[in-house]
């Protein structure tokens, strides 16, 4: 039964699957903000940059216009001049590298037949050799290495979900990083050196699942936690389609095998209706698991979930929202002057307007909320990373960036004396259609965001 409910999702898709295989050995830098850089998603699920600086209050902006529709950017200085360069991922399969120079937007290589849904991954070697990388997940389930001056890409291994999104982190603590991601048949996959390794077939993933790492129980291990278990039998369709998470798994790995530490099982009748395991940390020891839990005939519900012994437990329940409403989980940090970590979300009620609402990480849902201000998701979407958390006009305290009404704007929200505020700093000619990518990407020391609109427009967005 669940093979075939994630069949249907992968036919959906278009996904292509393959054989499996191993190659090159990447590693990854442990730094968070590179994580972000990255794609959401990764090391700890929060979108918390915490190294921005520059003030995008200024509104000035660079342009480019493209033939397709843009639907990733990461970025990375590749070439260490100390300007940094953008790999945007197209919805027709095209992966191009591209630099800013002389207020325009230029390609500098092209990969094609890459897989649209997936997002690159940056990397600080590969196979031992020095220098910043990517890898990425091609059309055929391949991960590969693209080389960011040619295009020209080399398999990794094989075998990988066309949906799939990798991360890389030191699972082991061996000094060495593997790259995690979901295979074609929905299982853990971990690549290490020559050698990739699947989990068994205790528990199936959600084939598009962002994987986040973190360590869950204060052992000094990282734990790898994904969303599991494919079910129709509760459909809202919220994210675009029938099939959603009924559970979440938490696995590690000791350097030799993936392990299934523990599996949580919702009760009949409800769905995780998110894709990415978001972390929270507050003034307990170890860090808690938010989701998004929506009962059938109910609305959704934020829970806490914490992990400890092998076994995930419920902690804290949120209050429910309106039948027809999802509570959209952006992220956890501080905002403001108060000094207190807020859970970030969005009410959406199927609309291209949502409220912005805070809570404690007791799930007691505060009266702070911003109605009909935001928009992070497009109706029958999967792309939920467009928001970032950080100081965006350099006043000292974080911010919540994301698009204001019906995604044709870019706010910042800030919390000033326990209100919400938001302030528009971009109008789009088209709708916001990408994650919100950091980096400096004109040279001058301070940072930058890039993002991509539905008509086929880059924006970099200049920070001063």
């Amino acid at each position: 039964m669940m093979r075939s409910l994630l069949a249907a999702l992968m036919t959906v898709y278009l996904v292509s699957t393959g054989g499996q295989a191993s190659a090159l050995e990447p590693t990854l830098t442990g730094h968070v903000d590179r994580a972000w850089r990255s794609v959401q998603g990764g090391t700890e699920g929060n979108p918390v940059v915490s190294t921005f600086d520059g003030d995008l209050t200024g509104g000035n902006s660079v342009r480019e216009k493209f033939t397709d529709v843009p639907a990733w950017i990461v970025s990375e200085d590749f070439d260490g001049d100390g300007i940094y360069e953008a790999a945007a991922q197209f919805s027709d399969g095209t992966l191009r590298i591209l630099s800013m120079s002389n207020g325009r937007i230029r390609t500098i290589a092209t990969a094609r037949k890459m897989a649209p849904e997936v997002p690159p991954l940056v990397l600080n070697s590969l196979g031992g050799e020095s220098g910043i990388g990517l890898v990425g997940i091609d059309d055929g389930g391949d991960l590969v290495s693209i080389d960011y001056e040619t295009g020209r890409t080399r398999r990794i291994a094989s075998g990988f979900s066309t949906l799939s999104h990798p991360v890389g982190a030191d699972l082991d603590n061996d000094g060495d990083v593997e790259v995690a991601g979901v295979s074609d048949e929905g299982y853990m996959t971990v690549v290490k050196g020559r050698i990739q390794t699947r989990s068994d077939s205790a528990v199936q993933l959600l084939p598009d699942t962002r994987i986040t790492v973190a360590d869950l129980d204060g052992d000094g291990t990282l734990e790898i936690a994904a969303m599991s278990m494919p079910t129709d039998k509760v459909s809202p369709a919220r994210l675009g389609d029938a099939i959603e998470a009924h559970g979440v798994a938490v696995f590690t790995w000791n350097g030799r095998t993936l392990r299934l530490q523990g599996d949580f099982e919702l009760p009949d009748g409800q769905v995780f209706e998110l894709l990415t395991p978001v972390i929270a940390r507050g003034s307990d020891k170890d860090p808690v698991l938010m989701l998004a839990v929506t009962q059938e005939n109910k609305g959704t519900q934020v829970r806490s979930y914490a992990y400890s012994n092998g076994r995930i437990r419920e902690k804290r329940n949120g209050p429910v929202s309106a039948v027809n409403d999802w509570i959209h989980i952006l992220g956890s940090t501080k905002l403001g002057d108060a000094g207190e970590t807020y859970l970030v979300t969005e009410l959406d009620r199927g609309s291209e307007e949502g409220d912005v609402e805070l809570y404690r990480l007791d799930l007691a849902q505060t009266r702070i909320t911003l109605r009909s201000s935001i928009s992070t998701h497009q109706s029958g979407s999967r792309l939920l990373e467009v928001s970032l958390l950080g100081d965006f006009d350099r006043n000292g305290s974080m911010d919540l960036l994301a698009p204001g009404k019906r995604r044709s704007s870019l706010a910042i929200f800030s919390l000033e004396r326990n209100r919400l505020k938001a302030n528009e700093i971009f109008n789009a000619s088209g709708k916001i259609g990408t994650n919100l990518c950091p980096g400096d990407f004109n040279g001058d020391g301070k940072s930058d965001i890039i993002f991509g609109l539905d008509d086929g427009t880059l924006v970099i967005l200049l920070g001063e």
